[in-house]
Protein backbone atom coordinates (compact mmCIF):
# COMPACT_ATOMS: atom_id res chain seq x y z
CA UNK A 1 0.00 0.00 0.00
CA UNK A 2 1.55 3.44 -0.66
CA UNK A 3 0.53 6.41 1.60
CA UNK A 4 1.37 10.27 2.67
CA UNK A 5 1.48 10.98 6.15
CA UNK A 6 1.67 14.73 7.07
CA UNK A 7 2.22 15.99 10.99
CA UNK A 8 -0.34 18.40 11.93
CA UNK A 9 -1.11 20.00 14.98
CA UNK A 10 -4.64 20.22 16.25
CA UNK A 11 -6.63 21.79 19.54
CA UNK A 12 -8.06 19.83 21.74
CA UNK A 13 -10.64 20.92 24.13
CA UNK A 14 -10.89 19.27 27.89
CA UNK A 15 -14.39 19.91 29.72
CA UNK A 16 -15.01 20.23 33.35
CA UNK A 17 -17.55 20.45 35.79
CA UNK A 18 -19.04 24.20 36.25
CA UNK A 19 -17.70 23.99 40.13
CA UNK A 20 -14.30 23.27 39.29
CA UNK A 21 -11.68 25.17 40.83
CA UNK A 22 -9.89 26.72 36.89
CA UNK A 23 -7.11 28.41 39.01
CA UNK A 24 -6.28 25.36 40.39
CA UNK A 25 -6.46 23.46 37.30
CA UNK A 26 -4.17 25.80 35.59
CA UNK A 27 -1.41 25.74 38.05
CA UNK A 28 -1.53 22.12 37.99
CA UNK A 29 -1.02 22.78 34.13
CA UNK A 30 1.56 25.00 34.69
CA UNK A 31 3.62 22.57 36.96
CA UNK A 32 3.31 19.84 34.62
CA UNK A 33 0.85 18.04 35.99
CA UNK A 34 -2.06 15.53 35.17
CA UNK A 35 -5.53 17.56 35.19
CA UNK A 36 -7.87 14.93 33.50
CA UNK A 37 -8.66 14.08 36.66
CA UNK A 38 -12.44 13.21 37.47
CA UNK A 39 -12.29 14.30 40.95
CA UNK A 40 -11.04 17.89 39.90
CA UNK A 41 -14.46 17.74 37.91
CA UNK A 42 -12.95 16.61 34.54
CA UNK A 43 -16.25 15.00 32.14
CA UNK A 44 -14.50 14.54 28.82
CA UNK A 45 -11.93 15.68 26.18
CA UNK A 46 -12.79 16.41 22.41
CA UNK A 47 -10.61 16.52 19.56
CA UNK A 48 -11.46 20.41 17.83
CA UNK A 49 -10.83 19.36 13.79
CA UNK A 50 -11.73 22.50 12.12
CA UNK A 51 -8.42 23.36 13.94
CA UNK A 52 -6.43 21.54 12.22
CA UNK A 53 -3.02 22.83 10.73
CA UNK A 54 -0.28 21.50 9.03
CA UNK A 55 2.98 21.68 11.38
CA UNK A 56 6.04 23.22 9.82
CA UNK A 57 9.42 21.99 9.62
CA UNK A 58 10.67 24.98 11.95
CA UNK A 59 8.04 23.73 14.82
CA UNK A 60 8.94 19.99 14.48
CA UNK A 61 12.69 20.46 15.52
CA UNK A 62 13.91 20.38 11.85
CA UNK A 63 12.63 16.64 11.49
CA UNK A 64 10.28 16.27 8.29
CA UNK A 65 6.59 16.53 8.33
CA UNK A 66 5.64 15.01 5.07
CA UNK A 67 6.62 11.46 4.04
CA UNK A 68 5.63 9.57 1.18
CA UNK A 69 5.75 5.86 1.11
CA UNK A 70 5.37 3.23 -1.50
CA UNK A 71 5.12 0.42 -0.81
CA UNK A 72 5.73 0.52 3.04
CA UNK A 73 9.29 2.44 1.87
CA UNK A 74 9.42 5.65 2.81
CA UNK A 75 10.67 7.36 -0.97
CA UNK A 76 10.45 10.96 -0.12
CA UNK A 77 10.42 13.31 2.80
CA UNK A 78 10.18 17.62 2.93
CA UNK A 79 13.57 17.65 5.54
CA UNK A 80 15.45 17.02 2.27
CA UNK A 81 14.05 20.78 0.80
CA UNK A 82 14.62 22.33 4.44
CA UNK A 83 17.30 24.97 5.04
CA UNK A 84 17.55 25.75 8.50
CA UNK A 85 17.90 29.82 8.74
Amino acid sequence: MSYVDTKITIWQRAYFDDDSDMEKIAKMIEEGDDYYDEDLGFLEVEDLYDTVEDLTIEDNLGEPTIEVYSEENMIWNNRDKFEIK
